[in-house]
C-alpha cells in the first residue's frame, strides 16, 4: 500500500497501523468523493492530495494521534460538515485511493483548499449536484433567480439522499442570498440548515454550530445586533463543548466582540477580544486569526480616544497579514482601520492611501458588496474632510446605492445616509439633506437608539438647522447629541464635535462664560486624539474668539497662532490635487485674515506679515519643494504606465468638457467635471505613491514661509516688496525694504469697491486705445490708484529702483505699470522695474530656481500662424514676433506652422534659457489648470499632440529650465483666484516646472504691437538687461513712440507683466 507524502502533523501511532486499517476499511467502503482541485500552498496540498484522488472516509486526529469520530463522504456535503468538525484548527487523517490504489493522508491544520464532486454515477445525487454547481454559476454571473431556482430543485431532490446534502444544499442557499443582499432570507437559510444539524448530529455538532455562526454573521452585516447575538452565542457554546480552545470557538468569541463593540461596550469588546485572541495565540501564534482580532482591538481604542495604541494595534495586524494573507479581505479590514484612525488624526494623505487599497482588494473580492461601499463611504469622508464636495458627494451617493442593494435596512447604510446628508446640507441641498439624516435616524433608533450612530444624526440635524437658521432645533440636536456621545463614545471626536457647536451657539448668544467651559472641554478632545488638525484649529480660533469677547486681547492672538500652528501642520498631511489643496487653502485663509487683524490692530506689524505669508502660495511653494524630489525618483513601469493611462483619460475628459459646450449646471457638465474630480484624484494617489519611492521621500522639508527681517535680507539692494490681503471691508498693505524699512498699513477700502475702482481703470485702458483719444481718464485713474494702494508707504517704496508686488483680489487684473504719480506725472512702469509674485517667500523660492536654469542654452521660438477657414483665428505677427528672438545674440530655433506641434514645445522645452511662445490661448475660469497654449496639432488622435499645451500637463509633467518663458499670448497673465493661493493658471504652472521668470498679459494684445513690444524686449535682454529691466525699456519705446514713431497709449505696452524674478 502506497502512502502519499506526509503533511506537517504529529502522528504518535505507526503508520503500518493506519496502513492495515485503512485497507481493511477500504474493503467494504466505497469512495465517494472525487477531488477536482487543488488551491497551491494550501494544507491539502502539503499532504499530498491531488485531482483525480478519491476520497472516502475522515477522522479528526486527537492530541495523541489516534482519529475520532470517522466521517463518511458519502457527497461532497459530508466533506463540507467533516470541514467544520475540524474546527479550523484539528489536523486530520483521510483515507481513499489513487488510480485503484488505497492512500492515506495527513491533513494539516487550516480550512479550505480543496474542490471536490461525487464519485460515483448516482442519478438523483448526480441531479442535485449539478443544480448546485448551476446554481454556482448563475450566481457569479448575479443570475440570482436562475441560480436560486436551481437550489430549490435541488433541495426537492435532496430528501432520501445522505443526511448531510440538506443542510449542505441551505448553506449554499444561505450563501447565495447574502451575496444577492437578501441577508434576512440567508439568515432563515442558515437558521433552517443549524436546525436540521441539531436534529440528526446534537446541539453541540460543530457543523450546526458553523451553520449558527454564518445566521449570526448574516444579522450582523445588516446590523440587527439583536438578532446576530442569539445564534453566536449558540455557537459559541456548541464550540466550547465540541472542540474547546480551538481557533472557530476564537471565531465566535471574535463576533461578539464586534457585537458588543457596535452597542459601544468597549471594555465588553476588549474582554471578549482578549479572550479570542488569547485562544488564536496558543493555535497559531502571530498567524491570521490573531491579526484579526488585533486589527479589533484597534478600532476599540480609536473609540475610546487612544490613537496610539490603536495605531500600534493595527499596524502588528498589518504586518502579520501582508506576509501571511497579502491580497485578503482581512487585509483590506486592518487597513480600512488604518485609514480611520489617519482621518481622525488628521492625515487625510495617508488616510486616502490605505482606503484605496482596501477598496482595491473588496472590489476585487466583491465588486458591489458591502464592504466596497465602506470603502467609498470612507474615501468620500476624506474628500469631504478636503473641501472636495463634488467628489464626496458621488462617492456618498455610491456607497448609498450599493448599501440599498446589498444591506438594506442596516446601520451601515444609516451611515452612508448621514454621511451624504452632511455634504448635501453642505451645499445648500437643505431638504435632501434632512430627509437623508432622518432616514439614518429611524434606521439607527430601531437598532441602538442611544448609540454612537444615532448621536451622529442627531448632530447632523443640529448642523442642518443651524444652516437654514433655526438655532432653537440646531441647540436641542446639539445637547442630544453630547448626551448619546457621552453614554455611546465618551471622549471622542464625535463628543467634541457636538460640544464646539453648543460653544458657538452660547458665544452667540452672549454666555461668554458658558462658550468657554464647552470650548475647552472640545479642544482638550481634539488636542489629544487629532493635534495638528483643522477641527483643533477650529476649537483654538473659537477661543479667540471668547477671549476678544472678554477683552483679553493677547489672549486672542496666542489661541490665533496656535490656530495657524494646527493649520500648517494639516496642510502637511492633506493629500490631493492640486487644484484640490489649493481650494482648501482657499477655505481656511480666514483664519489668516483675522490673526492679520489682531496684530494690526496691537501694532505688531512684522507679526502680521509673517501671518500673511504663512497663508500665501504655500501649495506652489509644496510643489516646488518637491521638484528635486521627483527628479531622483526611478518611477517603477507599472506605476508610469498607470499614470500614462491617468494622463490620457484627463486628456479625453478634458477635451469632452472644452467641445461639449454645456452649461455648468447641466447634467452632461456634471457628469464630466466629476469624472475628472475622480481621476485626479487617482492620480494624486498614484503621485503620492510615486514620491513615496524616493529615499529623500521620509526627510524632505518644504519651504518656511519668511518673517520680515528675513525677506529684507533676501531682497537684492534697491528692492522694496509690496504685499496686498483684500478684506471684505478693508485691506491691509505690508511694504518690506532690503534697506530695512518696514510699514504695515489698514486701507479703508474692501474687495466690492476696490474691484469697482480697477475694473474702471482697466475700461478707461481700453476705451483709449487709439492713438488719437485722449489718455486723461486713464492718467486720472492711474494716479488715485498709486495714492490709494502706494501713497501711504511711499517713503519706502519711492527711494526702490525695482518693485515686487503681491496681489490679492482684484488686484491680480491691474496693469501696476500704468499706476502714476501726481508728482510729475510719471508711469510707475517708467519709474521702476516691477515683478510680480504670489508671495514673498515664492519671490525667494523662484530666486533658488535661478541656480538650476540654463543660461546660456539655446532659445526656442514657437510661432502659430492660423490657416483660414480653421477655428483658430490667425495672428498675422506671430511669426514676425517670434523673429525678434535673433536680437538677443544667439542660437534660436524655430518653430512655425506644422513643426508648430505640442511634442516639439515639450522636447524644446526641456532644453532651452529661453521659450517663447506666439500664439491663442484659452483661459478657463471653470477649470483654471485647464487653460492652454493653441498650438498646431497632428491629426494622429493622439492625446499629446492635440495641440494644447495645457496647465496641468506643464505643471505636472515637464521640467523647464528656461530662465524665462514668454507667453505672448491673451490674457496668459490671468487665472482663476483661490484666496491665498492666488491665481491658477499658466504662469503659475510654468514657475512650477521650473521657470523663475514669465512674462504674460492681462488682456487681449494688438499683435503688431506686441510683435514690436517683443521686438525692444529682446533687444535689451541681449544686451544683458534683466526680464523686467528690459521689459521696462521696451514699454517706454512704445510709450515714447521710439519703436513705433508714434507715442502709443497703456493698452499697447501695459498689458505685459514680468511673473516672478524678473532681476534675473
Amino acid at each position: 500500500m502506497k502512502e502519499a507524502r506526509p503533511g506537517a502533523v504529529r502522528r504518535r501511532w505507526s503508520a503500518g497501523l493506519t496502513a492495515v486499517l485503512a485497507g481493511f476499511v477500504l474493503l467494504s467502503l466505497r469512495a465517494e468523493v472525487v477531488v477536482e482541485s487543488v488551491a497551491p500552498l494550501s494544507a491539502p496540498e502539503k499532504a499530498g492530495l491531488a485531482a483525480g484522488d478519491r476520497l472516502a472516509r475522515a477522522a479528526v486526529l486527537s492530541e495523541d494521534g489516534r482519529p475520532g469520530e470517522w466521517v463518511v463522504l458519502s457527497s461532497p456535503f459530508a466533506w463540507e460538515r467533516f470541514e467544520a468538525l475540524r474546527a479550523g484548527y484539528g489536523t486530520a487523517l483521510l483515507e481513499g485511493e489513487r488510480n485503484g490504489t488505497p492512500v492515506n493522508w495527513n491533513l494539516g491544520p487550516g480550512r479550505g483548499g480543496l474542490k471536490v464532486c461525487p464519485g460515483r454515477k448516482d442519478v438523483r445525487m448526480d441531479g442535485c449536484w449539478e443544480r448546485v454547481q448551476a446554481a454556482r454559476s448563475a450566481a457569479s454571473e448575479s443570475r440570482w433567480p436562475e441560480a436560486l431556482s436551481a437550489l430549490e430543485k435541488a433541495e426537492a431532490l435532496a430528501g432520501d439522499l445522505p443526511t448531510e446534502v440538506l443542510p449542505g444544499i441551505l448553506l449554499e442557499r444561505g450563501n447565495l442570498l447574502r451575496k444577492q443582499g437578501d441577508l434576512a432570507g440567508a439568515g432563515e437559510a442558515f437558521a433552517r440548515a443549524a436546525a436540521i444539524c441539531a436534529a440528526r448530529y446534537g446541539e453541540a455538532d460543530l457543523w450546526r454550530a458553523e451553520c449558527l455562526y454564518r445566521q449570526g454573521a448574516a444579522a450582523w452585516v445588516r446590523r440587527d445586533l439583536a438578532a446576530a447575538e442569539p445564534p453566536h452565542r449558540e455557537a459559541l457554546a456548541a464550540r466550547r463543548k465540541a472542540a474547546p480552545g480551538s481557533p472557530d470557538e476564537a471565531e465566535s468569541l471574535n463576533s461578539l466582540g464586534g457585537i458588543a463593540f457596535a452597542r459601544a461596550d468597549f471594555e465588553g469588546a476588549a474582554a471578549l477580544y482578549a479572550e479570542a485572541l488569547a485562544l488564536f495565540e496558543k493555535s497559531e501564534p502571530g498567524g491570521v486569526g490573531s491579526s484579526k482580532v488585533l486589527s479589533n482591538l484597534g478600532s476599540v481604542h480609536r473609540n475610546l480616544g487612544d490613537l496610539s495604541e490603536a495605531e500600534e494595534y493595527v499596524g502588528r495586524a498589518l504586518a502579520i497579514q501582508r506576509r501571511l494573507d497579502p491580497g485578503s479581505l482581512v487585509l483590506a479590514n486592518s487597513l480600512n482601520n488604518l485609514g480611520l484612525i489617519a482621518h481622525e488624526r488628521g492625515d487625510l494623505s495617508k488616510a486616502e492611501s490605505c482606503h484605496r487599497e482596501a477598496l482595491a482588494l473588496r472590489e476585487r473580492h466583491d465588486p458591489e458588496g458591502p464592504a466596497v461601499a465602506a470603502s467609498l463611504n470612507n474615501l468620500a469622508g476624506v474628500a469631504e474632510s478636503r473641501g472636495d464636495a463634488l467628489q464626496a458627494e458621488a462617492w456618498y451617493a455610491r456607497a448609498v446605492v450599493l448599501m440599498e442593494k446589498k444591506a438594506p435596512g442596516s446601520l451601515d447604510l444609516a451611515s452612508c445616509l448621514s454621511n451624504l446628508g452632511a455634504v448635501l446640507g453642505a451645499e445648500g441641498k437643505s431638504a435632501r439633506a434632512r430627509e437623508a439624516h432622518l432616514q439614518a435616524l429611524a434606521i439607527e433608533e430601531s437598532f441602538a437608539p442611544e448609540g454612537a450612530g444615532a448621536a451622529g444624526s442627531h448632530f447632523n440635524l443640529g448642523m442642518e438647522a443651524l444652516r437654514t437658521g433655526d438655532l432653537k432645533e440646531a441647540r436641542s440636536r446639539f445637547e442630544r447629541s453630547e448626551v448619546l456621545f457621552r453614554k455611546a463614545a465618551p471622549g471622542g471626536l464625535g463628543l467634541a464635535g457636538a460640544l464646539y457647536h453648543e460653544g458657538l451657539l452660547d458665544l452667540k448668544g452672549g454666555d461668554v462664560a458658558a462658550a468657554r467651559a464647552l470650548l475647552e472641554e472640545a479642544l482638550s478632545i481634539r488636542s489629544r486624539l487629532a493635534p495638528g488638525s483643522l477641527a483643533q484649529a477650529e476649537a483654538m480660533r473659537a477661543l479667540g474668539g471668547v477671549a476678544t469677547r472678554e477683552g483679553k486681547r493677547d489672549e486672542a492672538i496666542s489661541w490665533s497662532l496656535r490656530a495657524l500652528d494646527a493649520l500648517d501642520s494639516q496642510m502637511g498631511r492633506l493629500g490631493g490635487s492640486h487644484e484640490v489643496r489649493a481650494e482648501y487653502r482657499s477655505g481656511v485663509f480666514p483664519f489668516y485674515e483675522e490673526t492679520m487683524d489682531l496684530l494690526l490692530s496691537s501694532g505688531r506689524g512684522e507679526e502680521a506679515f509673517s501671518a500673511l505669508e504663512r497663508g500665501k502660495a504655500r501649495v506652489l511653494l509644496e510643489i516646488l519643494g518637491d521638484r528635486d524630489l521627483h527628479r531622483s525618483i526611478q518611477v517603477s513601469p507599472d506605476l508610469a504606465r498607470e499614470g500614462r493611462r491617468l494622463d490620457r483619460a484627463c486628456g479625453r475628459v478634458l477635451e469632452a468638457l472644452a467641445e461639449s459646450g454645456e452649461e455648468a449646471g447641466s447634467a452632461g457638465f456634471k457628469r464630466l467635471t466629476l469624472r475628472l474630480s475622480e481621476l485626479r484624484a487617482e492620480r494624486a494617489a498614484l503621485a503620492v505613491k510615486v514620491r513615496e519611492q524616493s529615499p529623500a521621500f521620509a526627510s524632505l522639508a518644504y519651504p518656511r514661509p519668511l518673517g520680515v527681517e528675513a525677506v529684507q535680507s533676501r531682497l537684492s539692494k534697491g528692492t522694496c516688496l509690496v504685499a496686498y490681503s483684500v478684506g471684505e471691508s478693508s485691506t491691509r498693505l505690508f511694504a518690506v525694504a532690503s534697506g530695512g524699512g518696514f510699514r504695515a498699513v489698514v486701507l479703508p477700502v474692501g474687495r466690492d469697491a476696490l474691484g469697482q475702482r480697477v475694473s474702471a481703470f482697466r475700461e478707461a485702458i481700453l476705451e483709449a486705445r487709439s492713438p488719437a483719444r485722449s489718455i486723461h481718464r486713464v492718467t486720472a485713474r492711474g494716479q488715485d490708484l498709486y495714492d490709494l494702494l502706494l501713497g501711504p508707504v511711499d517713503a519706502i517704496v519711492g527711494p526702490s529702483r525695482h518693485l515686487v508686488i503681491v496681489p490679492d483680489g482684484p488686484l491680480h487684473g491691474l496693469p501696476f505699470g500704468a499706476l502714476g504719480s501726481k508728482r510729475d506725472g510719471s508711469f510707475l512702469g517708467a519709474l521702476k522695474t516691477l515683478s510680480v509674485s504670489p508671495s514673498a517667500t515664492a519671490y525667494v523660492e523662484l530666486g533658488g530656481l535661478l541656480k538650476a536654469t540654463s543660461q546660456d542654452g539655446a532659445v526656442a521660438a514657437f510661432a502659430y500662424s492660423g490657416e483660414e477657414g480653421t477655428a483658430r483665428p490667425s495672428l498675422a505677427a506671430t511669426l514676425p514676433e517670434a523673429r525678434e528672438l535673433g536680437r538677443l545674440g544667439r542660437e534660436c530655433r524655430f518653430f512655425q506652422g506644422e513643426e508648430a506641434t505640442e511634442k516639439r514645445f515639450r522636447e524644446a522645452a526641456r532644453a532651452s534659457s529661453v521659450l517663447h511662445v506666439a500664439c491663442h490661448a484659452t483661459l478657463d475660469n471653470r477649470f483654471p489648470m485647464n487653460s492652454c497654449l493653441l498650438l498646431e496639432h497632428t491629426l494622429d488622435g493622439r492625446p499629446e499632440e492635440d495641440g494644447r499645451v495645457r496647465a496641468w500637463e506643464v505643471l505636472e509633467e515637464m521640467r523647464i529650465p528656461a530662465r524665462l518663458v514668454v507667453l505672448s499670448a491673451c490674457e496668459t497673465g490671468l487665472g482663476s483666484e483661490v484666496a491665498g493661493e492666488g491665481l491658477l493658471g499658466l504662469v503659475r504652472a510654468f514657475h512650477a516646472a521650473g521657470a523663475p521668470a514669465v512674462a504674460a498679459s492681462l488682456w487681449k494684445v494688438e499683435d503688431s504691437a506686441t510683435a514690436r513690444l517683443m521686438g525692444a524686449f529682446y533687444e535689451h535682454l541681449g544686451r544683458g538687461a534683466g526680464p523686467s529691466e528690459a521689459l521696462r525699456k521696451a514699454q517706454s519705446a512704445l510709450r515714447d513712440g521710439k519703436a513705433t514713431g508714434l507715442p502709443l497709449p497703456p493698452y499697447y505696452w501695459a498689458a505685459f507683466q514680468i511673473y516672478g524674478r524678473g532681476e534675473g
